[in-house]
């Protein structure tokens, strides 16, 4: 189908050009500026975390590479109660019951997990009682990823209404509550994650990038007491939530920012924007 274009003469068009040249440079400048708030609220999002793990959050003054007095150093492997693949099932209605399976679809920014769009499958029963998610889980995407962001990402599982897995390309991992707070391991490996710890443990193809998931369980966590690391969580909760809620309004200004660069091209083409400077010129 032919595409219709509105041509003004040639002197409008050289207006059009002028004031859209003008004001999307400025909508550009705008927009940079966004950019670089977001680039500054993700470095300080990293070194809230290496301070945090680091014990310089708590006030703890040690060299770099040595741990704060008391803490100590445990495999990931030792910290989990479970540790299983998760499963993709059938359609729904065909086994013996129907469940949510949460894919790395549901793994949003910063490993929050939304389980509203989760797919509805069927299983077994034996599958869903070893697989069957609780609130506190952590789940790793040991599938998927890309050329700028490395396959590895760990979600926090939020209290479910419904019975829960998760896919076959992701990995449920339980935190013995006796020795770390699930919030406190889910908050240390999404920094492990955003500092690239995981570039290490993936292999890649073309498209996908798998975890090596052996050696990602071997990675070695810092462990304070259980109090220090519920102070630790509560500093950092509060400190990244106010980081949130800035991020928030630099999300408002870009859209509205895009917005205007919508509204401006739709009046351009349309003759609102030039339509004092046709009565200026009389035209």
């Amino acid at each position: 189908q032919a595409v219709e274009v509105v041509v003004p003469p040639l002197l409008e068009q050289e207006r059009i050009v002028e004031i859209l040249e003008d004001q999307l440079s400025r909508l550009g400048t705008a927009l940079q500026s966004v950019h670089t708030v977001r680039e500054k609220a993700a470095q300080f999002r990293r070194s809230l975390l290496h301070a945090a793990f680091t014990g310089a959050l708590t006030g703890h003054d040690v060299e770099e590479g040595q741990l704060p007095e008391g803490w100590e150093l445990g495999a990931l492997e030792g910290l989990l109660d479970v540790s299983i693949g998760g499963i993709w099932g059938k359609e729904e209605g065909t086994l013996e019951v129907d469940v949510d399976v949460i894919r790395v679809t549901e793994l949003k920014a910063h490993g929050v997990i939304n389980p509203a769009t989760a797919a509805r499958r069927s299983i077994t029963h034996k599958q869903l009682s070893s697989r069957s998610l609780q609130e506190g889980d952590l789940l790793l995407e040991k599938s998927g990823g890309g050329p700028k962001t490395p396959v590895g990402r760990v979600g926090y599982i939020p209290k479910l209404d419904s019975a829960s897995v998760c896919s076959n390309f992701m990995q449920l991992m339980r935190p013995n509550r006796e020795r770390v707070l699930p919030v406190f391991l889910h908050l240390f490996l999404t920094g492990f994650h955003s500092n690239g710890g995981t570039v290490a443990l993936q292999t890649a193809t073309t498209n996908i990038r798998n975890i090596k998931s052996s050696e990602y369980l071997a990675t070695t966590v810092p462990l304070p007491s259980l109090e220090e690391q519920e102070r630790i969580v509560e500093i950092l909760e509060d400190q990244l939530s106010r980081l949130d809620a800035s991020l928030a309004v630099v999300d408002a200004v870009e859209e509205r920012s895009e917005a205007l660069r919508r509204s401006l091209l739709h009046s351009a083409f349309t003759g609102r924007l030039t339509e004092e400077w046709r009565e200026a010129v009389n035209v």
